[in-house]
């Protein structure tokens, strides 16, 4: 047992800063999961874009509160696993899921199969990284679908969104990387 001010050890703070990561994580994907569940049940546009805020405040927040703990833990020698980093990861896969699933809802009316998870995951990716290989409309859609327009409106929060998550998780990466 420690007795005031001795100092923790490194191993055993890094063990503490990873379980606190991992419990944070848990509770992350809960959440993210519930919330998925619920807005996968509708198709009103406005709640899966909320959805993508809540989740993505939820992350970032996590990820700041990780942050701490990690700027802790670098004071060792060597190069650690950015946890915070797990955190956003997580958002962003639930940004493309979501997107995934919304395309599929407005294009092909919630019909799945392997052709349309495809084409869902590849709209979701593509707006998430603002790729936008130009093309929307899809051939034989109309400029004034009622589902293009759906799908616009939910594209202008996934970008917002996502595309600044996208470029933090790939900064944070990129950081990581050169320090190790």
């Amino acid at each position: 047992m420690m007795t005031t001010g001795e100092t923790v050890p490194v191993r055993l703070r890094s063990f503490e800063a990873g379980r606190r990561s991992l419990i944070l994580l848990f509770v992350q994907s809960v959440v993210s999961g519930g919330l998925f569940a619920f807005v996968h049940k509708t198709s009103r546009v406005d709640l899966h874009v909320l959805s993508l805020f809540v989740i993505t405040a939820l992350g970032i927040a996590f990820a700041i509160i990780v942050l701490g703990l990690w700027k802790r833990e670098r004071q060792r020698e060597g190069p650690v696993f950015p946890w915070m980093l797990l955190f956003l990861v997580l958002a962003l896969a639930y940004q493309t899921i979501d997107g995934a699933d919304v395309y599929i809802k407005e294009i092909h009316d919630g019909h799945v199969e392997p052709a349309t998870i495809t084409e869902g995951f590849s709209f979701s990716v593509q707006t998430v990284t603002t790729v936008g290989y130009g093309n929307w409309p899809f051939p034989g859609m109309k400029y004034d679908d009622g589902r293009l327009l759906k799908l616009r409106q939910y594209s202008i929060g996934l970008m917002i969104v996502g595309a600044s998550l996208f470029t933090i998780v790939i900064g944070m990466t990129t950081t990581w990387l050169l320090q190790v």
